[in-house]
């Protein structure tokens, strides 16, 4: 099983060298969107009583720019371990390179 950490550690070298449209490392935009996630799914979990993993949220918070933005792919992402729910998480979370309709990925 993967970890936070690890989504974090595989981001970072993903997106190493590139900015953000403010001139700060890129990754801190994935960390604002991840600490994001936290609260958010907590809130899921805890109010709306919605059955999520949160490392797996996070995780997929942390990479879903990695297929956009970098030279990766999903198989990348299985080799490096992450589950499958994950990888599909952040397939659907990426900007498909031709455009499609708004319901079709949903």
């Amino acid at each position: 099983m993967t970890a936070v950490l690890d989504a974090h550690s595989f981001a970072i070298l993903a997106h190493a060298g590139q900015l953000d449209k403010s001139g700060q490392p890129y990754i801190r935009h994935l960390e604002r969107v991840a600490n994001a996630t936290v609260i958010r799914a907590g809130h899921a979990r805890t109010v709306d009583r919605i059955d999520l993993d949160q490392t797996k949220v996070v995780q997929a918070a942390l990479l879903h720019d990695v297929l956009e933005d970098t030279p990766r792919t999903p198989t990348d992402l299985r080799a490096a371990g992450f589950p499958q729910s994950v990888v599909e998480t952040v397939l659907v979370l990426t900007k498909p390179q031709e455009p499609i309709s708004y319901i079709t990925p949903i």
